[in-house]
């Protein structure tokens, strides 16, 4: 932590013949001002307001196009250099004729005068009425920094201009010399002069801190420190969370921006000056070792050792990287070089979680137990960016400041109580079909109405961490997941593992047929637990539809898809694939294509399991056949003819028994596309489509142009060099020749996907 020592900088100034004006000064508003939309105006007025230099009115407003008078500016020049305490020593006598020793602004005035700030018109007025010009306001500020009429020039305004311009003080500003200045001409103005060096080379702002912390990053303007004590500032400094005493709010708009945290003499923050920088926001879609990549497929590449503030702790992106792939929304922050250094990701606020049990405007609801205003934060409900009609009754939120995220999950479970830690009176952990879930404090009195053995639904928030617990009666949920394997032990019990669509792993000992169960290993399936702790599995059902998909307007027929609508593929009863509307390359998928159709309590479609429609559930490459032998009930060995596919570095996928008629269709060594199921059957096979293309048809590695239509490249193509006779990759490939084999499934005018490649 670097805190710098205040250096009080009061230079000998020139007295000149020109006059200036001040606004009024009150306490600083720790709310946005409501008519200022100018994001650097915003900005200024945000910052000048937290140190105290201006402020706004009584109405919430800042009013930026009205002008100043020159008894205003004279006593925010006082302000700006931090000598606001000798404005009252300085009221006792009046050194213009045309100011009374009443006068709200005489001590302001009378010290400006002294210093050398400001002067009279020389036939002993002052004028404090008259309005500032942007010429007179300039000048002042180039005293303040400590310039004198030979750093500029002797030509006035001429020169004073030229130098306020050369040092980036009129940035923003289109105000000529003449013309009067503005509210918010003087925010913009005095804020470029806060973040200036003087005319000795010293930081201005050290005029108005005692001393301050540089390259923070602020988390919040009202946290709870690990002492206990509240309405604390929170920031990340030096690789590690630090909370800080505040003399008045920060205003809540300055959370999440990195710069320099300002103290009083007391040790108190004052104030907080941003460096500039500016951190991107990402919609998390999804996360890897190495990188993020948001909802748009931009990928942002990082470090493992990149620090990480998650939960209000410090970790590495090694870490928790998984744990981000929930998260919402994250804020990157940059080094110099373009590098990411920092990743804060949104957690539960200080607040903790709120549950809305109201039937409608859930959104107020939220907006009012976290005191945010609407439109002041972004919405994102399951992981993914949402609206307000989205929000339904029974769902979590927390807030993050950090992130100004507002993070809403409808997730629930519903099962029977296997254990509790320490007890349910007091429970941090609740184990519900056999996944142990945290608790959080606001959840632990409505727990305690529960007993082990009892069956609850639990509330969760975006994290899974329980937020409320409610009988079944009054809510509850549908567990459906993917069956993702089965294991029996010596004592002939059966363990099955479930990844529901929320992304939480469940596990139990299996009450039904074992053998039943283990035909539906990669499919979907509704769970439901019994009071002796077990699963029983059912295939879901087929929920028929007669409206068609459309995909870019995210709708079943009149019926909006949610925000997190999990969509699966299926081809008969292969093992399902999860996919994305981005995965569907037709506009509209009929109604006889779509399998299941899930709704969540506001009728939103919230799950679908598609027929066939992606082509993303098989494996591509050369098919091959052969024979097998099995063992029947009567001990006789029979024979099977089974399918396989050899596709990229030589690998093979499991073989498949496959019907005589098969073998018939497709020639051994043919290029296909093949999904297998759990019984071990063939449960589809698709042909493709050839067709010779140039290097130059393949566009970035993304596409193809196949007779005048560009094919996409699927991200599991496989590409074959047919000299070596060997798999091998499309860069190596496109600089291996110039002339390829292209192939692909469906049409090119029903969502064609390039699955393989072939050198020729």
């Amino acid at each position: 932590m670097q805190r710098k020592i205040k250096k009080r900088m009061i230079s000998a100034m020139t007295v000149l013949t020109l006059c200036v004006s001040a606004m009024s000064i009150a306490a600083p508003s720790a709310l946005a001002y409501s008519d200022v939309n100018d994001s650097d105006l915003s900005e200024a007025v945000t910052v000048l307001s937290d140190i105290g230099i201006i402020s706004g009115y009584p109405d919430g407003t800042y009013r930026p196009d009205n002008t100043l008078t020159r008894a205003e500016f004279s006593k925010l020049a006082i302000y700006a250099e931090g000598e606001e305490d000798q404005i009252s020593s300085n009221a006792y006598r009046s050194y213009f004729n045309d100011i009374s020793t009443s006068h709200w602004a005489l001590g302001a005035i009378n010290l400006a005068y002294s210093e050398g700030l400001v002067s009279g018109y020389g036939n002993g007025s002052f004028g404090p009425d008259d309005t500032v010009t942007c010429g007179q306001a300039v000048t002042i500020i180039l005293r303040l920094l400590g310039y004198e009429t030979s750093d500029i020039g002797s030509f006035w305004p001429q020169d004073y201009m030229a130098k306020a311009e050369d040092l980036g003080l009129l940035d923003g500003i289109d105000a000529g010399a003449y013309d009067a200045l503005t509210r918010a001409d003087a925010a913009l103005m005095l804020y470029a002069m806060i973040q200036q060096t003087d005319a000795d080379g010293n930081d201005y702002i050290d005029v108005l801190a005692d001393s301050t912390v540089e390259t923070a990053v602020l988390l919040d303007n009202d946290a709870e420190a690990d002492d206990g004590t509240t309405g604390n500032l929170e920031a990340y400094v030096d690789g590690s969370i630090t909370y800080y005493e505040q003399a008045s709010t920060i205003d809540s708009s300055l959370v999440g921006l990195r710069g320099t945290i300002l103290f009083d003499d007391e040790g108190d923050v004052m104030g907080f000056l941003p460096d500039g920088t500016s951190p991107k926001s990402v919609v998390v879609k999804s996360t890897t070792a190495s990188k993020i990549t948001d909802s748009s497929g931009n990928e942002y590449s990082v470090s493992a050792s990149t620090p990480v503030v998650y939960k209000d702790e410090v970790t590495t992106y090694e870490e928790c990287y998984y744990d981000l792939s929930t998260q919402g929304s994250v804020k990157l922050y940059y080094k110099m070089s373009g590098s990411v250094n920092l990743i804060v990701a949104s957690s539960a606020s200080d607040d903790g979680a709120a549950v809305c049990t109201l039937s409608s405007g859930a959104a107020g609801y939220f907006q009012s137990e976290f005191n945010i205003a609407s439109g002041s934060y972004t919405l994102y409900k399951n992981g993914q960016p949402a609206d307000t009609v989205d929000l339904e009754q029974y769902d979590v939120a927390v807030y993050d400041k950090a992130t100004s995220s507002l993070m809403v999950s409808s997730w629930k479970v519903t099962g029977y109580v296997e254990d509790a830690s320490p007890n349910m009176e007091a429970a941090t952990s609740v184990t519900v079909l056999g996944h142990e879930f945290s608790v959080l404090d606001e959840a632990q009195d409505s727990l305690a109405s529960f007993s082990v053995g009892d069956k609850v639904t639990l509330l969760l928030t975006n994290d899974q961490e329980v937020a409320a617990a409610y009988a079944p009666s009054t809510v509850s949920a549908d567990t459906i997941g993917v069956l993702d394997s089965t294991s029996t032990n010596s004592n002939d019990d059966t363990t099955v593992t479930i990844t529901l669509t929320n992304g939480i792993e469940i596990s139990g000992t299996l009450a039904s047929s074992v053998s039943t169960a283990e035909k539906l290993v990669g499919t979907l399936v509704k769970v439901a637990g019994t009071s002796d702790n077990e699963f029983s599995l059912s295939a879901i059902g087929t929920s028929n539809t007669s409206s068609d998909l459309d995909v870019s307007a995210e709708k079943l027929g009149t019926v909006k898809l949610a925000p997190d609508v999990k969509i699966y593929d299926q081809v008969s009863n292969s093992a399902v694939v999860e996919v994305d509307l981005d995965d569907i390359y037709v506009d509209t998928v009929d109604s006889d294509d779509i399998k299941y159709v899930g709704t969540n309590s506001i009728g939103e479609v919230n799950l679908l399991l598609l027929d066939d429609v992606t082509g993303n559930c098989y494996t591509y490459g050369f098919i091959h056949f052969d024979t097998s032998s099995a063992s029947s009930s009567s001990s006789m060995s029979t024979s099977n003819l089974v399918a396989y596919i050899e596709y990229g570095n030589s690998e093979n996928t499991d073989d498949f028994i496959a019907s005589s008629t098969l073998d018939n269709t497709y020639d051994e060594d043919e290029l296909v596309g093949l999904a297998g199921n759990a019984a071990g059957k063939v449960a589809g096979v698709t042909s493709l489509t050839a067709a010779s293309v140039a290097r130059s048809a393949i566009d970035s590695d993304d596409t193809v142009e196949v007779d005048g239509v560009l094919v996409p490249i699927s991200d599991d193509v496989v590409v074959y060099n047919s000299d070596s006779e060997s798999w091998t990759t499309l860069q190596a490939a496109k600089s291996y020749t110039s002339s390829f084999t292209v192939y692909y499934d469906k049409t090119l005018d029903t969502g064609a996907q390039i699955r393989v490649i072939v050198t020729k």
